[in-house]
This record gives C-alpha cells, structure tokens and sequence, in this order.
C-alpha cells in the first residue's frame, strides 16, 4: 500500500476548494457545454455515452477524459465527488455530476447532498494532500 510521507495529512476538499480545483481559474465547465464534441472530450456524462440503450455505463478508469487547465481529471462526470461540506440538514455536499447525470449537473457550481456516511454508487471522491 501507499501511505503519507510524514507531516502530510489528507483530507476531502471543501465545497470551496472543490469548485476553484474544478474551475481551474476558469468558467463553470472546462468545455463548451454546447459543443457536444468537447462535452465528449472533457466529460463523461450521459449525453456522452456511446447510445441510449447502452452497456458502456458506470464510472471509466480516471484520465480517460481531457483533464482541466490544471492537470486534474474528470471534475465533470464520471463519479460525483463528496466535499467536506456538511449543511445545515447534516447532508455532505456532492459536486461535480456522475456519467448517469446529463451535463447541466456536471458545472462545478451544481451541488447535490447525501447523508455523509452512505455509500452511493454515482458518488467517490478525490482527497487534498496538506502539510
């Protein structure tokens, strides 16, 4: 296994960090939502799956996508990304849409919640390294 080099810690993004990584100094998608052929190259969302009636579904191995202006990949589609935000009603605030949302859910501004705790199939997430 891996570990962390002493001194590190790791832990879930906030909402805030999560949308500046996701945004990469720029819009609220790393595409051109209206242009289906980057949509296709920078997410995996459901207007990017090969048909309708498909058996390419579920999350792909990470890096398959164009990544964003800071070298990270995925942060629209493939699995929505659990933060370390916690609202008001205890729910973990979930960003990024996963490849069964369509593309509108993929904006890093869109957040879902789920109870913080539940696993869910459309759901992983992405961890920050700090000293």
């Amino acid at each position: 296994g891996w570990g962390l080099a002493r001194g590190l810690t790791a832990t879930l993004p906030s909402e805030d960090e999560w949308e500046d990584a996701a945004r990469a100094g720029g819009g609220i998608y790393p595409f051109d939502p209206e242009n289906p052929g980057e949509v296709a190259r920078f997410a995996r969302v459901r207007e990017t799956l090969s048909s309708a009636i498909t058996t390419d579904t579920g999350t792909a191995p990470v890096g398959r996508r164009t990544p964003n202006a800071w070298g990270l990949y995925d942060t629209a589609g493939n699995a929505a990304e659990l933060t370390s935000t916690i609202d008001a009603d205890e729910q973990a605030h979930v960003h990024g849409g996963s490849w069964n949302d369509p593309v509108a859910a993929a904006r890093s501004s869109n957040a879902t919640s789920i109870p913080p705790f539940a696993g869910h199939p459309l759901v992983g997430l992405r961890v920050v390294v700090r000293p």
